[in-house]
């Protein structure tokens, strides 16, 4: 499922395909450390606009010798959950990132071979990317911006307290619909959204916050 964030540590080490599961961005739009799931539920209904995102990096299990910095990176847009039961998405992250990848996690491709991968990668899922990699055996550097928008439409329905399921039709390449349950919380006019998938044990957590509109 192309939800929230895309893994840039996925295209970086070149080791995944469509199905993997990599951790959220760190640290959008500012370090706001609230990075324990929310689950005490609400009112959901309306438009919402995002204004912060959190993640942290919970494990890596493809690459230990690695380090990700998006710090800079800025997440614009609306979620909306309509009374009906109809879901919608229009987002748009983008912004700089560097990569520092170590000896471990060149898998014997040069610097400069791992910068050529990235780009038809995030083009694949519908970003556009510009990176360049240096460095030689010792580790490499990567740098570039990323630009990727997202639309998505779709049902939601809520299971249990503080959980939203929300479906998303086939994509292509995909065996069926993307159905995956999120904990959430709602606090006035404030909604916190986790962006890993509490029905997927191997997708990290990280928050979104969003203003009611």
């Amino acid at each position: 499922m192309k939800y929230f964030a895309f893994a840039i540590l996925c295209v970086v080490v070149v080791a995944c395909d469509d199905k993997a599961k990599p951790p959220p961005i760190v640290n959008v739009q500012g370090a706001c450390g609230e990075t324990s799931p929310p689950s005490c539920g609400g009112n959901i209904t309306g438009t919402w606009t995002v204004n912060k995102a959190c993640g942290q990096i919970l494990s890596i299990s493809i690459c230990s010798d690695i380090s990700v910095d998006t710090s800079q990176f800025e997440v614009s847009g609306t979620d909306t959950f309509n009374a009906d039961g109809t879901y919608s998405r229009a987002l748009t992250m983008h912004g700089p990132v560097t990569a520092v990848l170590g000896p471990n996690c060149q898998f014997g491709q040069t610097c400069t071979v791992l910068g050529t991968y990235i780009g038809p990668l995030f083009a694949a899922y519908g970003a556009n990317v510009s990176v360049a990699c240096t460095g030689a055996t010792s580790g490499c550097t990567c740098t570039g911006t990323l630009s990727w928008p997202q639309t998505l439409t779709g049902t939601y329905t809520m299971p249990s307290t503080g959980v939203v399921e929300i479906t998303i039709p086939t994509d292509a390449g995909d065996a069926g619909p993307a159905v995956s349950d999120y904990n959430y919380c709602v606090t006035g006019n404030t909604l916190s959204l986790q962006t890993g998938s509490v029905s997927d044990a191997g997708s990290d957590l990280g928050v979104v916050f969003y203003t009611l509109n």
